[in-house]
C-alpha cells in the first residue's frame, strides 16, 4: 500500500510525533541528553524554530517552525544522527525508529494554543527553545482564504495611504506586508504570490527568509 504523503509547505509550524512504540528510548537522563543535543547541532543547521518540545519513555512530540526548510529533512537529520549516537551507548538495541514521524501544520491563528497545550519539557535548558512572536495576528481572526485575505490587505493600505499600485511600489512596505500575511493566513507561498500582484512562490520564498 503507498504511504500518504505529509502534508507540507515552507515557512510553517508543524507538530512533530515521532514514537518508538517496541522500546523505551529515553530511561535516562543520558538518553534524553542525547536527543537534546542533536536538536542543538541540527538547528544550527538548518536554523529552524523550536517552540516547545516533550519527551516521554517511547518518543517525543515538538512544535517547530521549518524557516523555510523542508520539515522531512529537518526530521531526518534529527532521527539519524539521534539513533547513530543512541547506537553507540546502546549496541544490542533494536531499530529505533520504525514508524514514520507524524506531522500536521498548525494553522497560525492555533499556534500559541498549541505550545501552550504540550507538555513541558523538564530536561531541557531554556535557550534550546525559541520564543514565539504573536505579532500582528494577536486577537484578529485566522485568514483563511484568498478572499478574507484581500478584504483584509485593502483595508490595511488604504487606512495607510496607500493604493494597491503604490504599496506594490514600495518594496519595503510590500514585503512587511507579505510577512505578516505569512503569519496571519493559511494562505500557500503561491496564493499570497497572488495576492501580491502575481509574484513567484520562489520570489515570495527569498522575502520570507529574509
Amino acid at each position: 500500500m503507498a504511504r500518504e504523503a505529509r502534508e507540507k509547505a515552507l515557512f510553517s509550524t508543524y507538530y512533530i510525533k515521532q514514537i518508538c512504540p517496541e522500546q523505551k528510548i529515553f530511561k535516562t537522563k543520558e538518553d534524553r541528553k542525547i536527543l537534546i543535543d542533536t536538536l542543538i547541532k541540527v538547528k544550527e543547521k538548518y536554523n529552524f524554530k523550536l517552540y516547545k518540545m516533550s519527551i516521554s519513555p517511547n518518543g517525543y512530540e515538538m512544535i517547530i517552525y521549518d524557516n523555510g526548510n523542508d520539515v522531512s529533512k529537518i526530521m531526518k537529520s534529527i532521527n539519524i544522527s539521534f539513533a547513530m549516537q543512541y547506537k553507540c551507548k546502546h549496541e544490542a538495541c533494536k531499530t529505533i525508529f520504525k514508524e514514520r514521524y507524524k506531522s500536521q501544520i498548525i494553522k497560525p491563528c492555533d499556534i500559541n494554543n498549541e505550545i501552550q497545550s504540550l507538555p513541558v519539557c523538564a530536561y531541557a535548558t531554556s535557550d534550546l527553545f525559541d520564543t514565539y512572536l504573536v505579532g500582528d495576528e494577536k486577537g484578529t481572526d485566522c485568514l483563511d482564504c484568498k478572499e478574507k485575505a484581500h478584504q483584509k490587505l485593502m483595508e490595511l493600505i488604504e487606512s495607510e495611504g496607500y493604493t494597491f499600485e503604490s504599496m506594490l511600489k514600495d518594496k519595503k512596505y510590500r514585503n512587511s506586508l507579505i510577512k505578516n500575511f505569512r503569519k496571519q493566513s493559511i494562505l500557500s507561498l503561491c496564493e499570497l504570490g497572488e495576492l501580491f500582484g502575481g509574484l513567484s512562490e520562489s520570489a515570495i520564498s527569498k522575502i520570507l527568509s529574509r
